[in-house]
């Protein structure tokens, strides 16, 4: 079984890549996405650094901020625009709640029911752990991929280790 620790450390690296991906945004970016209907870079970012804390109190406490997964979705929607800056400060808070409430879970804690919108019903927390790592890469990916599309130079090193160059 993977300890607490190493869940930790791997999400140290994964949010050390995400805050190099967010200072690669350019500051006339934010507002950009790859077409309409899709999430800007802004939005991106403070969806990131805002669902962290979301999925921080749902794996305590099983509380989210709508019932359904359509309601958070259609949430998803209303994510507003902001600079790097922001989202890193949004981030940095959003990391030290999560690290507080990850750091504090037993095995026993990570096998409790919680219930989860994601899942329409409840499931251990070590799902929702899970969960949240997926969510986080496939959001860090989607705006590695942004930054590529306007011709940001970005690649494996950044997306991964969050190396500046």
């Amino acid at each position: 079984m993977i300890s607490m620790d190493q869940y930790l450390e791997s999400f140290d690296r994964m949010v050390a890549a995400t805050e190099t991906l967010f200072r690669l945004v350019p500051d006339d970016r934010f507002n950009w996405a790859p077409r309409e209907g899709m999430m800007t870079c802004g939005q991106q970012m403070l969806h990131m650094a805002g669902a962290m804390k979301l999925y921080s109190d749902g794996i305590m406490k099983g509380e989210w901020p709508s019932a359904s997964m359509e309601e958070l979705l259609l949430k998803n929607n209303e994510t507003p625009s902001g600079s790097s800056a922001l989202a890193l400060r949004l981030l940095r808070r959003s990391v030290a709640d999560v690290r507080q409430t990850l750091k504090g879970l037993t095995e026993e804690d990570l096998a409790v029911p919680v219930f989860a919108p994601q899942f329409g019903g409840k499931v251990p927390r070590w799902k929702m752990v899970l969960l949240f790592f997926e969510h986080h890469y496939s959001h860090k990916a989607e705006l590695f991929t942004y930054l590529r599309s306007m011709g940001v130079p970005v690649g494996s090193k950044q997306l991964y280790f969050g190396e500046e160059s």
